[in-house]
């Protein structure tokens, strides 16, 4: 009797496991993928946001990760003391396209940064 209850029992054990643990849609996923690369775009230390910031390029970032959230976490970084993060931000804005419309001013503020390649960067956002 046991031997016969224990495949119905691994089956139902891995069906309540999926549901549970895996999103139940594409959008549901992309919410939870954008919300680990927010969290990681805020983190103090520096190697982290940069790998988030790679991370969400390799997502190709548009409008999909365009959300107000996200916007909001790339515009906190338009001002961070990295080069390399401010000209992540502001391309990543720029691809954003009009969902990151409120990101214009920071853009601009960019085209005064101390490093050329930032300046370029800011630039091309904002065509």
């Amino acid at each position: 009797m046991l031997k016969a209850v224990t495949p119905a029992l691994i089956v139902i054990l891995v069906v309540v496991g999926v549901l549970v643990f895996y999103p139940h849609s594409p959008e549901e996923k992309r919410r939870k993928e954008e919300a680990r690369l927010i969290k990681r775009l805020a983190d103090p230390d520096r190697e982290v946001r940069v790998v988030a910031l790679s991370d969400l390029g390799e997502r190709k970032v548009s409008s999909e990760f365009g959300s107000d959230e996200m916007v909001a976490a790339l515009l906190g970084l338009l001002d961070d003391p990295d080069h390399v993060v401010r000209n992540s931000a502001a391309s990543f804005l720029g691809s954003i396209g009009p969902a990151a419309a409120e990101a214009k001013p920071g853009l601009v503020l960019l085209l005064k940064d101390e490093h050329f390649l930032v300046r370029g960067m800011a630039a091309d956002s904002l065509i």
